[in-house]
C-alpha cells in the first residue's frame, strides 16, 4: 500500500529531478504536469471525483466492550471501531470508477485510514487518484483541490460537510450525512447525479473528437455544467435562518458557505424575517423561543406568504437538485420540543419527503459542522499521531497524501511524452 499511497510531492520530485528540475522550479513544473494530466483525462472522457470518507461513505464509532458490531470491526492503535459502509457503497464506487478518477480526502489520520481502506477498498484499486488524510501540518477546518492536485475545471467533490470547501464550493455535490441508517439511499442519488453530470459535460462540449482540444488551457469547465444542472432550484426563495449561523451580519452572509450555496441554487439570503419568503430553523433545545420564528408565525397569522421550515428542507433541496414541498417540513410552533424533534427527524429520514432517493439518514441538528460528531466518534480517529501512542521510539510511517496518479512514477513520466509536454519542454518552461 505504501507505493500506492505515495505523496504527490514525492512522486513529482522523483520524476522532475530526473528532468533536472530543482525544488524552486517545482511549483511551475507541478502546474504544467497537472494541466497535462487534465488534458489526458479529458481525451479519455474521465473526470476527477474527490470523495469524503466519514459520514459520506461510511459511519464509524468506537465499539464499546460487549457491544455487538453493526458493520466491520477495525482496530486503530489498539482501539476497536465499528465501521458501517453506506448502503450500495461497492456498487457506487464501481460505477463511479468507470467515468471518474477517484480520490479519497478525509480528516481522519493515517492509522485510521489504513484500517478503513481494508473495508472500503481492500484491493486498493478504487482510489487510484490518491488519498489525502490529515497530518499535523494540515488544517482540520479546510479542504482544497490544490492538495489532491486536481484541475478544478474537471473536478467534482462529494462531501456531507460542504463548509470546509469554501474555496471550491462550486465543485461540490453535497450529500446528506450518513449516520448508520441502513435504509439510506444517498449513494443511489449520488450515482444518478454523477452519471447525468458526466454525460452532460461531455455532450455539452461536443467531445465527439476530443483530440480537437488545442491545449490544456482550452478544457471546458465542469462548474458551468454543475450550475446548469442545479438550475434555479431556489429561485424566488429569500431565505432567513435561525439556530444555524451564530454570527449573522451582512458581511458573514456573503462568505458563509451555506449562504453561498443558496445563491448558487438561485436563491437569496436575508437577515430580515420581514423580508424573507422562508425561515429555515434548526431543531435544538429552546427552538420555540426563537424571536425570528415567532415573527415568522406572526406573519403567517396575518396572511403573509412565508414558510417556516426545518433545515432538512434546505438540505434536501441542495442535495437532490429539486425543491421539496414545504408543507412536509413545516415547523409546528404549537407542538412541544419532543414532538417537533420527532417530526423533523421523520422528514430528515425521508419517510415523507418529495424525493425518495433523497431520503438519507441525516440528523439535521448539525447542518454543516461535523466536529461534534467526531468528538463522539473518538479522538483516536481524528486525533494526532501522538494522541494514544506512548512509544516514542517507534518510527512512524510517513502520513498519507494524494499522488497525482497513484499508478506511480511510470504514468507520471509518460505525461512528458504525450500532449506536447515532454521532459525537454518542461525543463525549458521552468527555466
Amino acid at each position: 500500500m505504501a507505493d500506492v499511497l505515495r505523496s504527490p510531492r514525492a512522486n513529482l520530485r522523483r520524476v522532475l529531478n530526473e528532468a533536472s528540475v530543482s525544488d524552486m522550479q517545482l511549483p511551475a513544473a507541478s502546474n504544467t504536469l497537472m494541466l497535462a494530466d487534465a488534458e489526458n483525462k479529458f481525451k479519455l472522457q474521465k473526470l476527477y471525483l474527490v470523495v469524503d470518507l466519514d459520514e459520506t461513505l461510511v459511519y464509524s464509532q468506537r465499539l464499546e466492550p460487549g457491544a455487538r458490531p453493526k458493520g466491520h470491526v477495525i482496530h486503530v492503535r489498539g482501539q476497536p471501531f465499528d465501521v458501517i459502509p453506506r448502503p450500495g457503497l461497492q456498487e457506487f464506487l464501481r460505477r463511479a470508477s468507470s467515468g471518474f478518477v477517484l480520490f479519497l480526502y478525509t480528516m481522519g489520520d493515517e492509522d485510521y485510514i489504513r484500517s478503513v481502506l481494508e473495508v472500503v477498498d481492500p484491493t486498493h484499486t478504487i482510489f487510484i487518484g490518491g488519498i489525502c488524510c490529515w497530518r499535523p501540518t494540515e488544517s482540520r477546518q479546510r479542504k482544497t483541490l490544490s492538495r489532491p492536485m486536481c484541475d478544478p475545471r474537471m473536478s467534482v467533490i462529494i462531501d456531507d460537510s460542504f463548509d470546509v470547501w469554501s474555496d471550491d464550493l462550486a465543485n461540490v455535490v453535497p450529500t446528506r450525512r450518513f449516520t448508520g441508517n441502513m435504509q439510506d439511499e444517498g449513494l443511489r442519488l449520488l450515482q444518478s447525479q454523477l452519471e447525468v453530470l458526466h454525460t452532460k459535460y461531455f455532450t455539452q462540449f461536443n467531445v465527439a473528437r476530443p483530440q480537437d482540444i488545442s491545449s490544456p488551457e482550452s478544457i471546458p469547465d465542469i462548474r458551468s455544467t454543475l450550475s446548469s444542472l442545479r438550475g434555479r432550484v431556489l429561485e424566488g426563495c429569500n431565505i432567513a435562518v435561525t439556530g444555524i449561523i451564530s454570527d449573522q451580519t451582512e458581511q458573514t452572509l456573503e462568505t458563509q458557505p451555506l449562504c453561498m450555496l443558496v445563491r448558487m441554487y438561485g436563491g437569496s439570503v436575508t437577515l430580515s424575517v420581514d423580508a424573507c419568503t422562508h425561515l429555515v430553523a434548526r431543531k435544538k433545545e429552546g427552538w420555540q423561543r426563537s424571536t425570528k420564528l415567532k415573527r415568522a408565525i406572526q406573519r403567517q397569522e396575518a396572511g403573509d406568504r412565508v414558510e417556516a421550515v426545518w433545515d432538512a428542507w434546505l438540505l434536501d433541496a441542495i442535495s437532490s437538485w429539486q425543491r421539496p414541498v414545504e408543507k412536509e417540513y413545516n415547523v409546528d410552533a404549537s407542538s412541544n420540543d419532543e414532538a417537533a424533534q420527532d417530526a423533523g427527524t421523520e422528514n430528515a429520514n425521508g419517510s415523507n419527503t418529495h424525493f425518495n432517493n433523497a431520503r438519507n439518514i441525516a440528523n439535521t441538528a448539525e447542518l454543516t459542522d461535523k466536529s461534534s460528531m467526531r468528538n463522539t466518534v473518538s479522538e483516536d480517529v481524528y486525533g494526532h499521531f501522538e494522541g494514544s501512542d506512548t512509544n516514542t521510539s517507534t518510527k512512524r510511517k510517513r502520513p498519507l497524501e494524494s499522488p497525482l496518479d497513484s499508478h506511480g512514477t511510470s504514468e507520471l513520466a509518460t505525461l512528458y511524452d504525450m500532449n506536447r509536454v515532454n521532459k525537454q519542454k518542461l525543463v525549458q518552461i521552468t527555466q
